[in-house]
């Protein structure tokens, strides 16, 4: 078997660190070791939890001591670690040596420990690692610790006696790695770029841009979200092959079949004269490296056949001859324009005739100060258009004249959609649209949205005259700064030693079998809070009597394997709902103090 398959497969397979079997996961080694070796990776431990005021602020870690309970948490006032270490020198002396203990202790950052150290009282207990001290909230946590931790890795030679002992239990692995080994091939042959021929493709019209901050995605890894700007998320999906942009090995491609893709044609494509490479266009090309060339015939001179270069760096298809921009030349901006396979290598360009009436076309023309003016009227077409393609009508001469506008002005969205405004809609309202159409080609480019969000009330140059359309008021103004309301702050409430209190804000909550245990002997007075929406004008609040909930409640629902039962009301008719499936009626217990905004006018008072 090849050594880099080997390989492969070694960083694939998990070794137990206790008898050597191999795992073809992380979850089977966790599960593994939670079954057979439970007491050799953890033991018991308490940790006391927190008893200061209830906006005690959340910690990121705790430092616990390994001999007792004794925890800080790191928003200590001072140095937690002295704090610990100073703990142990005290309390956990040996008195018969003259040596003190190991001032040694874990530090926990488990975010369920740190949950449990919030909400709960008293003390709970936890599991330790018994190679780092490292304390968890139970033995899964415990095991995908040693799994990250402690175990180590699966060597070669240990991956070869693996497949040649049972090769029918690493199938899977295998079949994943040759298949990943041929996608890693084709992506290498097809990542080939060649020189730039000097062609020139525009995707948008070469207007300034004004940036903002850019813009960023969180992406989960391994469970953890991870915020990306977009160029670094386009370079690590171009790096693990997951762009859509590139050929993928999988694409179906076959030869004797007919295939026809669909494009419509934007402004750019017709005045550069070229085809974008999207998706539809891909899918019937074969696999060809950047810069191969295919044959293309207009439906008008079926036999006359001239190349076009395939460009994947420009991601275009277009003729060095600029043929296709004397083709596209006549066409309106949204026409379909249709792509059909008739060979190898050999396509039929077309469209299809469809007289009729296009809306709200743009026209360019000088208006004779050195500036444009735009005509907006309907246009008969005689071809078939798409429907979301927004229609300019210009000849070369206009385009450079406007691209020399938009470069002088280099104006803000703010001061351009004010521009705009100004020049089309003095007489008659504009649409939303029409004004993003005429400040992305004269002055710079910018989304839609940006140009929407220039319409708000407090922007009383722009009138509102229906849904989107708004006309331009020479009286009105355009403030210069914006105030806006800070987020009231989410208030806090006092533990009460008499009440269980949860809080959300949303209506999903959770309370501890364990919590339920400290009022089992003397539930006459206590009772379960519920505070749904909380901090937000609609919260309410449910207090549910201890008696009730532990006998007409908690024997029918359910209790999940971290000793949480979990329960969703309903913010319409207040009926809680108990995982699995157990049902309550909430309004008897409405709270008297609970804001009237947030009851249903229907819903009758209870004492």
């Amino acid at each position: 078997m090849n050594e880099i398959v080997i390989d492969q497969l070694a960083r694939r397979l998990q070794k137990c660190p206790f008898d050597g079997a191999l795992f073809d996961s992380d979850l089977s080694l966790r599960l593994h070791l939670c079954d057979a070796h439970k007491t050799q990776i953890s033991r018991p431990h308490r940790v006391a939890c927190q008893t200061a005021a209830e906006n005690a602020e959340r910690p990121k870690q705790l430092y616990c001591c390994p001999h007792c309970d004794y925890v800080v948490p790191d928003s200590f006032d001072g140095s937690p670690t002295s704090e610990v270490s100073n703990h142990i020198r005290a309390k956990h002396r040996n008195p018969n040596s003259v040596e003190q203990v190991g001032l040694s202790f874990a530090v926990s950052t488990d975010e369920e420990l740190i949950d449990g150290y919030m909400e709960q009282e008293g003390s709970i207990e936890r599991r330790a690692c018994l190679q780092c001290g490292k304390i968890c909230a139970d033995d899964d946590s415990i095991a995908l610790h040693w799994v990250e931790e402690h175990c180590e890795p699966v060597t070669a030679d240990e991956a070869r006696r693996a497949l040649e002992t049972d090769p029918e239990r690493v199938r899977v692995q295998l079949a994943e790695i040759f298949s990943e080994m041929e996608e890693e091939e084709a992506r290498t042959r097809l990542a080939y770029r060649e020189p730039d021929d000097g062609y020139p493709i525009h995707s948008s019209p070469s207007v300034p841009r004004v940036r903002s901050k850019p813009a960023e995605s969180i992406v989960f890894v391994e469970r953890e979200p991870v915020s990306f700007s977009d160029r670094e998320l386009e370079e690590l999906l171009e790096r693990e092959g997951l762009d859509e942009e590139e050929v993928s090995p999988g694409e179906e491609w076959t030869e004797g079949r007919q295939q026809i893709a669909a494009v419509e044609l934007r402004f750019c494509n017709i005045v550069d004269g070229y085809i974008p490479l999207v998706k539809d266009v891909r899918r019937i090309l074969p696999p060809l490296l950047d810069g191969e060339a295919i044959e293309v015939s207009w439906e008008s001179e079926p036999d006359s056949w001239f190349p076009c270069k395939l460009s994947r760096s420009k991601r275009a298809i277009y003729n060095l001859e600029c043929r296709l921009r004397d083709i596209f030349r006549p066409l309106l901006s949204g026409v379909r324009l249709y792509i059909t396979r008739s060979g190898t290598r050999r396509y039929r360009l077309g469209v299809k005739r469809q007289p009729h009436i296009v809306p709200n076309c743009k026209f360019f023309s000088n208006d004779g100060r050195g500036g444009w003016e735009v005509e907006i009227r309907d246009e008969t077409v005689e071809w078939e258009t798409g429907d979301q393609v927004f229609r300019h009508q210009l000849n070369f001469q206009q385009m450079e004249a406007l691209r020399d506008e938009a470069h002088r002005s280099g104006v803000s969205v703010r001061d351009a959609v004010h521009v705009a405004m100004r020049r089309l809609a003095q007489n008659r309202p504009v649409h939303v649209r029409t004004v993003h159409d005429a400040v992305f080609l004269w002055m710079r480019t910018c989304s839609l949205a940006a140009v929407w969000a220039q319409f708000r009330p407090e922007n009383t140059c722009y009138v509102r005259v229906q849904p989107g359309w708004f006309r331009f008021d020479p009286a009105g103004q355009l403030p210069e700064i914006r105030f806006v309301t800070a987020r009231e702050r989410l208030r806090q409430y006092a533990r009460d030693a008499e009440r269980y209190r949860v809080k959300q804000r949303t209506w999903r909550h959770n309370i501890y079998a364990s919590r339920l245990d400290d009022y089992r002997n003397d539930p006459s007075r206590a009772g379960l809070e519920v505070r749904c929406a909380f901090g937000t004008p609609n919260e309410t609040v449910f207090e549910i009597p201890m008696p009730y909930l532990l006998e007409q409640v908690i024997p029918h629902s359910d209790c999940n394997e971290r000793g949480q039962y979990l329960f969703t009301v309903n913010p319409n008719d207040f009926v809680f709902t108990w995982d699995h499936g157990f049902r309550m009626d909430g309004r008897p217990f409405l709270n008297r103090d609970t804001p009237r905004s947030s009851q249903d006018e229907g819903l009758i008072d209870y004492v």
